[in-house]
Order: structure tokens, then sequence, then C-alpha cells
């Protein structure tokens, strides 16, 4: 069964990822910002985005950018934290990577 899950899950494109979950536009920004400053990390942007697609997820007072890296690739989705009113820049969390 758990077979069976992940054949299907490295068979979705990237493409299809990115349709199912779209960026709302109010979001782009940091999306935007997020994936400059993964990217800032030695490897340019389209490399280190090739297996990942931007997740937008809203807290209380916070928007968070996860960098979900696709299954069956090796290595952690980092998160870049901003403050719901402004958009201001609060925290990473991409250790181990």
């Amino acid at each position: 069964m758990l077979a069976a899950a992940l054949i299907m899950l490295t068979s979705i494109s990237i493409d299809d990822l990115r349709q199912e979950f779209r960026i709302a536009p109010r979001d782009a920004g940091i999306v935007r910002d997020a994936i400059s400053k993964w990217s800032m990390r030695d490897r340019p942007a389209d490399r280190s985005m090739k297996n990942r697609f931007p997740i937008v997820l809203h807290l209380p007072h916070q928007r968070c950018v996860v960098l979900w890296l696709r299954i069956p690739s090796v290595g952690l989705s980092p998160s870049y934290c901003y403050e719901l009113k402004n958009d201001h820049f609060l925290e990473a969390s991409d250790q181990g990577e």
C-alpha cells in the first residue's frame, strides 16, 4: 500500500502540483522573497526549485512559505515566515540541508 502511494506521488508532475496549490496574488511577494532567500544558498533558483514547489500556510499572526521537496528527492523542506499584516520577514527554518 505504501509503495503504491509513493509511486503515485512520484508520477505527479511539479506543474500538476503548482496547479493544485496555486499561489494567491496577495502571497506572491512573500513566495518570491522566500525563493530568493533559498536560492542565495550557492545554487541558482531554477536548479534549487526543480523538485520543490511553494505552499503558503496561513497562521493567526503570520504566513509561512514552505518550499516543499517532492518525493523521491532527499532533504528538508525549508520554511520562511512573515508577519501577516506587513509581510515583514520573521524567521527561516531550513537547518539540516
